[in-house]
């Protein structure tokens, strides 16, 4: 076998017809000195094939730059981008450095890990931002053909109990909307879909002939865009008790508008705050913001002995452990029967 192995520093490199390597074929740091006589090996094997130049870096792989890439080269939205933009320079940043992310190993991302929670950050938190690091490491070694991406621990944390309102108190909220408000919020109560899915709900997407609705966009940071949060569009029946909140006012291409224009993330929160706080004064109604009418149809569904996989179903979720996760739960009264063994 041609060409040799030697140590260099605390790992190794080697020398094959002139030229010197310090990487293997993967872009592995040669850590042992099996690791160099395999790429050795590999060298070998080239035979007139050989080329060095095969060898050279092939991208950028430090940090900063190679996040840069990532974000570039992921078809998401313009507020993940922004978020993933804030965690990089939050918490990447100050502890990975500029480093190659080709030496990352467990011992760092454990270390990393430790350095969140030392932080106060909970162990939601943690997981997210371990997901992002994670999604940003694999996209890299997917991409470049890099092999032994380091481990991510388990991050384990108690989830917060839902936090939802009966149909009395959604009621009595109700009390307190403007009249010219009810269509967009009976139309979230009654189907249990996002703020944003109704703003962004088209009038031509309500089907009177085979009486559905197509809930296929959103309406999101002043935007409309043609796909769900799960890029899953589902079609709800029309139901009788809703149909007179269905019927288009205007010329705009929106269903539920103001003036023509349609209901803002911000629009939706302050009036459903202020009817809270109305209802809360006169009542005691729980002060939640307007996504929990989601949560709380998801959870009075429930209650009226509808399985997970129907309410996942109306709700769009592929997943059943989302509906059980974030949005249908058991409350302390339920808790309470089965302790005690009655229905």
């Amino acid at each position: 076998m041609k060409g040799g192995a030697y140590p260099h520093r605390d790992k190794w490199k080697v020398k094959y017809k002139g030229d010197w390597f310090y990487r293997n074929e993967h872009g592995e740091l040669l850590y042992s000195y099996r690791q160099a006589i395999n790429f050795l090996e590999h060298l070998n094997k080239l035979g007139k094939s050989y080329d060095p130049s095969m060898f050279k870096k092939k991208g950028p792989y430090h940090f900063d730059e190679a996040f840069q890439i990532y974000l570039s080269g992921k078809k998401t939205d313009s507020e993940w981008h922004q978020i993933k933009s804030q965690v990089w320079k939050k918490y990447f940043k100050p502890f990975f450095k500029n480093i190659d992310i080709r030496e990352i190993k467990n011992i760092q991302i454990e270390n990393f890990k430790n350095y969140l929670e030392e932080q106060g950050r909970g162990g939601k938190t943690t997981k997210n931002i371990l997901a992002i690091l994670h999604g940003f490491l694999r996209y890299h070694f997917v991409r470049d053909n890099i092999q032994r991406m380091a481990m991510f621990p388990e991050v384990k944390y108690q989830r917060p109990r839902i936090k939802w309102l009966s149909e009395e108190e959604v009621n009595r909220v109700f009390e307190f909307l403007n009249s010219q408000d009810l269509p967009i919020f009976t139309f979230i109560k009654t189907y249990g879909c996002r703020g944003e899915e109704a703003s962004g709900l088209l009038r031509n997407k309500v089907q009177w002939e085979t009486k559905s609705i197509l809930i296929d966009s959103v309406y999101v940071n002043g935007k409309l865009k043609p796909r769900t949060k799960t890029s899953k569009a589902r079609e709800l029946p029309i139901i009788p008790e809703i149909v007179e909140y269905l019927q288009p006012k205007g010329d705009s291409i929106f269903l539920f508008h103001v003036n023509g224009r349609p209901y803002s993330e911000k629009m939706l929160q302050r009036r459903w705050h202020i009817a809270s706080l109305k209802a809360n004064e006169k009542y005691g109604t729980r002060i939640y913001p307007v996504s929990k009418l989601r949560h709380s149809w998801a959870t009075q569904r429930r209650k009226q002995g509808f399985t997970l996989e129907q309410i996942g179903e109306v709700l769009g979720h592929s997943d059943i452990r989302v509906t059980r996760q974030h949005y249908a739960d058991i409350d302390t009264g339920e808790l309470i029967e089965i302790v005690r063994g009655r229905k």
